[in-house]
């Protein structure tokens, strides 16, 4: 990149230094937004004192009324972390079986497996369930139309991800796609980018706006230290997650 013709790229928050992709001096990429996974929850059928950890997703008392995402990383991350592994993306054999066995238990809760957002979401806004594994826009999407979802701050942590800008060293228009990656750094852009979609921008110009309230409904507190997190890694031996994951959803 380019960086003269990003003059934006100091405001992007020293948090996310280590997400800056860079080779021998030279920067290929940008962390522009970041985000977070976790549980999400009807509050009508759900008191807040019952959403503090990743159990919910687990828990007897909503048999019936869970859902879980169809993929091997993000569930097995999540039990992992509820099951009190340090450093779940490196679990060993031993411990992926133990967490497979584990959700193999938990599954006689749950009354379905989504793989895409809208699935996801249709199903918390039917009343099909009032309990899954949440995404940013699947959370989103619903409070903006009315309907009583919330987010958890699972004590255990959220499983939190930053996303990077590059530019494909074959674009036909490098100036334009500058230009852009700088826009998405500044106040105009980063500013309204959790209003409307729900993620988060990392330049130190989006929350200048924000009332202290929606901030935390937002999930800045993952910034300031008073939300935990986990960075969502990808593990080493992806395979024998796949593995697993296949185990469970066969039983």
């Amino acid at each position: 990149l380019d960086m003269k013709l990003i003059p934006n790229f100091p405001q992007v928050a020293d948090t996310f230094n280590q997400d800056v992709l860079q080779r021998d001096g030279k920067i290929y990429g940008v962390p522009i937004m970041w985000g977070y996974d976790t549980v999400i929850y009807n509050t009508s059928a759900v008191p807040a004192a019952d959403a503090q950890s990743w159990g919910l997703m687990f828990d007897d008392k909503y048999a019936g009324r869970i859902a879980w995402f169809d993929t091997a990383h993000q569930m097995m991350m999540a039990a992992g972390l509820f099951l009190g592994k340090e450093k779940p993306e490196q679990m060993s054999t031993a411990e992926l079986n133990e967490v497979g066995r584990f959700l193999i238990a938990k599954k006689k809760n749950v009354r379905t497996m989504w793989t895409s957002f809208a699935q996801g979401a249709n199903l918390l806004a039917s009343g099909e369930v009032v309990i899954t594994f949440g995404t940013i826009p699947m959370r989103t999407g619903l409070t903006q139309k009315g309907f009583p979802i919330a987010t958890c701050w699972c004590k255990e942590g959220v499983l939190s991800f930053v996303q990077p800008a590059y530019i494909p060293k074959d674009s036909s228009n490098q100036a334009a796609a500058h230009a852009m990656i700088n826009a998405m750094l500044g106040r105009d852009y980063s500013s309204q980018l959790a209003k409307v979609s729900g993620y988060l921008s990392t330049s130190k110009l989006a929350a200048t706006s924000l009332t202290p309230d929606e901030r935390r409904v937002l999930g800045y507190g993952v910034l300031e230290g008073t939300t935990k997190n986990y960075p969502l890694v990808m593990p080493p031996n992806l395979q024998q997650w796949i593995e697993v994951w296949t185990r469970v959803k066969s039983a």
